[in-house]
């Protein structure tokens, strides 16, 4: 056992020499290579040093000719001192400005015969003519709700004459049956009749109703409107809404040909008892995309009957259930339902 022990000690001193050896000719190999680049930096450190010291003027004594830099600043100088001399003998804004003026003083005939289409500098614009003021109109409204619905607008207006004189009435009806929804907006001339409507409040009409009026919050605009959106550049159809209940493809197309050739009108229905009947807005179809942006541009409140119409695109495609009506198909302005295809025995 202690053979086998001294025998394994020195096969481990035999390793580490061969350890340390290597280690030595590796060094050996790398020792010149660090050498030579410590050497290749200092001689460029040397030149940077020397190229630093090396002052302008000293290239002469290096062998090298400087070139000659005063010629050209010389030049230059006397170039700027000649501008420098002219912006000094020019007269100034001020002194041209009382020249002028003393020369018109001097010959006042010369500045009389002046052409009248080519004014001096000095002469001011006339000033325009302030343009006639118009007299503004104010008009008093009053809200009224509690109307009876088979009113007009003439028993409104006979209500309230003994307020004051009444200069219009805006009281929307019911499509369907034509009779008034109950409330409207009275206006007036003068702020006193608005005030002797205000106090007729309470005052009872036909069937035990009685009316209730007070300032209105706001009254809109009956007029139409026409979206102020860019539509698409292939966009080829209007949505048109507020048209009236029985209105016609034909009567719709009517309104829109002034713009482009219409394609077709598709009057969007509703079931009822007694049939199908508009829902009071339809989509017109042209045949090119510039009636759509011809009609955005151009239509300025568009009437049907009297009714204003709301105008915008649309750019979405028309459902795949929408059937025409008898009447557009009957008019050219729409296409009949396709029946499907027989199957079967049939096809046969």
């Amino acid at each position: 056992e202690e053979a086998e022990e001294a025998e394994e000690a020195e096969a481990k001193r035999k390793r580490k020499e061969e350890k340390r050896k290597r280690k030595e000719a590796a060094a050996a190999e790398v020792e010149p290579v660090k050498k030579e680049e410590v050497k290749v930096k200092k001689d460029k450190k040397g030149k940077k040093d020397r190229k630093d010291e090396d002052a302008p003027g000293d290239k002469a004594s290096s062998g090298t000719t400087a070139k000659p830099m005063l010629p050209m600043a010389m030049a230059r100088f006397s170039k700027a001192k000649e501008a420098l001399a002219k912006a000094e003998a020019a007269p100034s804004k001020a002194q041209l400005k009382r020249q002028r003026k003393k020369e018109r003083e001097e010959n006042p005939e010369a500045e009389q015969a002046k052409p009248a289409g080519k004014p001096s500098k000095d002469a001011k614009a006339p000033a325009p003519a302030p343009e006639p003021e118009e007299p503004e109109q104010e008009e008093y409204a009053v809200y009224v709700d509690g109307l009876p619905y088979e009113w007009s607008e003439e028993d409104i207006k006979k209500t309230f004459e003994p307020a004051g004189k009444v200069s219009s009435i805006l009281a929307p009806r019911w499509q369907d049956t034509g009779r008034l929804r109950g409330f409207c907006h009275v206006r007036f001339t003068t702020i006193k009749a608005q005030k002797a409507a205000l106090a007729m409040t309470g005052m009872t009409v036909t069937n035990g109703m009685y009316l209730r009026i007070q300032e209105p919050t706001g009254v809109r605009k009956m007029g139409g409107e026409v979206k102020n959106r860019e539509a698409p550049y292939w966009c080829k159809t209007l949505f048109v809404k507020n048209l009236p209940y029985d209105a016609m493809e034909e009567e719709i197309a009517q309104i829109f040909r002034q713009f482009d050739k219409v394609r077709q009108v598709r009057v969007v229905t509703r079931k009822t008892p007694e049939g199908r009947i508009s829902k009071g807005w339809a989509f017109v179809d042209f045949f090119k995309p510039e009636g759509v942006k011809r009609t955005l541009a151009e239509a300025q409140n568009l009437k049907l009957r009297g009714r204003f119409l709301t105008i915008d695109f649309e750019a979405n495609p028309p459902k795949a259930g929408f059937h025409f009506r008898p009447e557009a198909v009957g008019a050219k302005f729409g296409v009949k339902a396709r029946r499907p295809a027989p199957t079967g025995e049939s096809a046969e």
